[in-house]
C-alpha cells in the first residue's frame, strides 16, 4: 500500500471512531459496484466499499449512529468513492475482468461477516478488509461504554448482537482491532502434494469432538478431502450441498468424503446440521492439515477451496486447487478422477 493510500485508509478509520472535525461541503454519495469502481477510475479516488445485509444490525446502526454523521460524510466524500454492497443479493458486478454477483463478490474478498469495510484502489487492488462496528463520537446515540475500542462487532453469519470485546462467535477468537492485514496465523509455506506422492496424515476432531484421522481409512476406501474456507460463508454453502447431492456416486466407487475447514468442531456440527449433510466436516482449528496440503491461506487464515482424492494405499490420485476462493472445482472431474482409480 502506498504512504497516500495507507494514510487516507488509516485516517478514514480514526475519523470513524473519533469523529475528527472537517469543513468540506461535499455531498456523500453511496454507489452499487460497477458504478463505483467506475467513478474511481475517473477520479482516481481510492473506493470504501460498505459490506452489510438486511437483517445486520449493526449495519444499521453505522448507517445511523457513523455514516449520518456530518463529519463522517463530508471527509468520505471528499477523499473517497463510496460503494454499498449487499453481500445477500444477487445483483451483477464485474471486477478484474470476470462476472460475479454482489454475493459472490463479497465472498471474493473473503468477507466473513458483517459490517465489513473494504478498501480498494482506483485500479480495483485490494487494499484491506476492517471487520466489525466502527464507533463513532460523534454520535450521541453511541453509548460512552461501547467507545472504549475504535472496533466492535461479529465476523459470523446472522449474529447480529454485539459481542462483549469483538470476537468471532464460531471459533471464540478476538478480532484483531487494528488496520494492518492480520498476519498472526502466518505458517511457513508448503507446497502442494504431487499424485503419486504419499498424503500427509491428520488427526482432525470431528463433529462431534471426536478424532478423525486420514490413515484409518488405509486399505479400506478412497478419501476425498473437501477444503472449504468457512462455515456459513455463502460459496462454502452452496458448494457443500452439491458434494452431498453427488455422494451415492462418490461412495459407489469406493470413496468416503471428509470436509475440511479451520473453524471448529462445535462450528463445523451446527453447519453440517444446517446444510443436512451426511459426511462429517472436521476441524483444522490449528492449520496444520491446510498447511500440509499447501492450500493455506496465510494472511486470511483460511484454507483455499481445494478437492484431493486419497487412494486406498494413502497416495494423492488427484487434486483440484481453486484458484480463487469463488471458484468452486467440478464434481464431475472429481467423480472421473475416482472411475481412473476403480
Amino acid at each position: 500500500m502506498t504512504r497516500s493510500l495507507r494514510n487516507a485508509a488509516g485516517v478514514a478509520l480514526l475519523l470513524l471512531a473519533t469523529a475528527i472535525p472537517v469543513h468540506a461541503q461535499a455531498q456523500l454519495q453511496w454507489l452499487d459496484w460497477d458504478a463505483g469502481m467506475e467513478e474511481a477510475q475517473k477520479t482516481g479516488r481510492p473506493v470504501l466499499v460498505d459490506v452489510y445485509t438486511d437483517w445486520c444490525g449493526w449495519c444499521k446502526r453505522m448507517d445511523r449512529d457513523v455514516y449520518a454523521s456530518p463529519e463522517v460524510r463530508e471527509y468520505l466524500a471528499t477523499r473517497f468513492v463510496t460503494v454499498k454492497l449487499d453481500a445477500e443479493a444477487a445483483l451483477p458486478a464485474h471486477y478484474q475482468g470476470r462476472d460475479y454477483t454482489s454475493s459472490t463478490l463479497a465472498d471474493r474478498f473473503k468477507v466473513t461477516g458483517y459490517p465489513t469495510m473494504i478498501f480498494v484502489r482506483a485500479n480495483g487492488d485490494h487494499i484491506i478488509n476492517v471487520p466489525g462496528y466502527a464507533h463513532s463520537a460523534a454520535s450521541s446515540r453511541a453509548p460512552a461504554s461501547r467507545r472504549r475500542s475504535r472496533l466492535q462487532g461479529t465476523r459470523s453469519t446472522r449474529v447480529d448482537t454485539p459481542p462483549r470485546t469483538g470476537v468471532d462467535v464460531r471459533n471464540r477468537t478476538p478480532i484483531p482491532p487494528h488496520v494492518t492485514p492480520d498476519r498472526s496465523h502466518s505458517m511457513t509455506e508448503h507446497r502442494l502434494p504431487e499424485p503419486g506422492e504419499p498424503a500427509p496424515d491428520f488427526k482432525l476432531r470431528g463433529p462431534d469432538g471426536q478424532y478423525v484421522t486420514l490413515s484409518e481409512y488405509r486399505g479400506r476406501n478412497a478419501v476425498v478431502l473437501a477444503f472449504y474456507p468457512l462455515a456459513f460463508s455463502r460459496v462454502c454453502s452452496n458448494q457443500l450441498p452439491a458434494i452431498e447431492r453427488d455422494l451415492g456416486r462418490i461412495r459407489a466407487l469406493g470413496a468416503e468424503v471428509l470436509g475440511i475447514s479451520v473453524d471448529s468442531h462445535h462450528a463445523n456440527r451446527e453447519f453440517g446440521k444446517r446444510l443436512g449433510l451426511s459426511f462429517p466436516l472436521l476441524s483444522d482449528f490449528h492449520k496444520r492439515a491446510s498447511t500440509a496440503y499447501g492450500v493455506l491461506e496465510p494472511e486470511a487464515g483460511v484454507s483455499g477451496r481445494a478437492l484431493f482424492v486419497v487412494d486406498r494405499n494413502g497416495t494423492v490420485a488427484y487434486r483440484d486447487v481453486a484458484p480463487d476462493p469463488a471458484d468452486v472445482p467440478s464434481n464431475e472431474t472429481l467423480i472421473a478422477a475416482l472411475e481412473r482409480l476403480r
